[in-house]
């Protein structure tokens, strides 16, 4: 089997300066993604907390018209969860952007390896996530026929 200089070996994975190009493009990009998914986050718990003050406010003003309080605070649950899950997909995208930058620039197998691992858990993440809205739409459906 012949050697090309342009080829390196990691952990039996052959691969070349173009793939090392693509692959640190795709590292790049997924960093600047999880940076903007992170400030999506954070401006939409800061959305969050300005339109909370606005229902209180409102709540007190109306509370007569059957504006209820476990409502909101139902409200204030699911952007914890939504915070949650917006750190979670930074913080797993992030390693992968990182890690994978470090294993190509130095050749280390077991810093690429972490950085896929970091993008396998990303997209767990995701998919979990789209499962759990899929049954919450049929539900929502089954509920609408239901009273159809």
């Amino acid at each position: 089997m012949e050697s090309n200089p342009q080829e390196s070996t990691l952990f039996e994975l052959q691969y070349d300066e173009e793939l090392k190009s693509s692959l640190q493009g795709a590292a790049k990009w997924a960093g600047m993604a999880a940076l903007v998914s992170f400030i999506s986050t954070i401006i939409g718990m800061v959305s969050f907390f300005i339109q909370r003050a606005k229902m209180q406010a409102m709540y007190r003003e109306y509370a007569e018209y059957g504006i209820s309080q476990p409502a909101m605070n139902s409200g204030m649950i699911s952007a914890l969860i939504s915070f949650v899950i917006g750190v979670l997909l930074f913080v797993f995208l992030m390693k992968f952007s990182r890690k994978t930058k470090s294993g190509l620039e130095s050749n280390d197998g077991y810093l690429l390896n972490e950085g896929f691992s970091g993008l396998a858990v990303y997209f767990r993440i995701i998919g979990i996530v789209l499962i759990i809205a899929i049954i919450f739409i049929l539900l929502a459906l089954l509920a609408i026929m239901g009273q159809a």
